[in-house]
């Protein structure tokens, strides 16, 4: 991959607790060790589960589906990100090839890997608040620079 060239999807390794007895790169092995490919359940279960309890545990490498929020400088403005979990399943209702993380930031791809720990998991109504700040704030469009709250607040929507 060149330098400027958007990111590519990842393959999607889910944990044990969302997949079963045991997972390797999107092929699920049942108790009796056969292969089952069977897409993710539930592909925002992490991410409801991190809403709830911040101490959710967070791995390395393994970003979750959902919505969440993240800064590019410390004191600037946060930025919408949403990560998805793409499954391609056959007639069967198997996976035909791995499932994939990409991650959406403000419209532009982002590599779901490199940004995961940083991210902070939101409501999808703060999510929808956090795309409507962007589009109608103009401040809000400088991401790599802080924002001085004592120039210019930002209150609760409809203030």
């Amino acid at each position: 991959m060149q330098a400027g060239d958007p990111p590519q999807p990842i393959p999607h390794t889910p944990r044990s607790r969302a997949a079963g007895p045991g997972t390797d790169r999107g092929n699920f092995y049942g108790a009796g060790g056969e292969v089952m490919r069977q897409p993710t359940k539930d592909p925002l279960a992490w991410w409801r589960e991190a809403l709830l309890d911040s101490r959710t545990p967070r791995h390395d490498g393994e970003p979750q589906a959902g919505f969440y929020k993240r800064r590019m400088v410390k004191g600037g403005p946060f930025l919408p990100v949403e990560v998805r979990l793409t499954s391609v399943v056959d007639d069967a209702g198997e996976l035909s090839e791995p499932e994939t993380v990409t991650a959406d930031q403000m419209g532009q791809k982002v590599n779901a890997v490199s940004i995961w720990t940083h991210l902070r998991p939101i409501s999808r109504e703060e999510y929808a608040a956090l795309v409507d700040q962007h589009t109608s704030l103009n401040f809000m469009a400088a991401t790599h620079v802080r924002v001085d709250l004592s120039q210019t607040a930002i209150g609760p929507k409809g203030r």
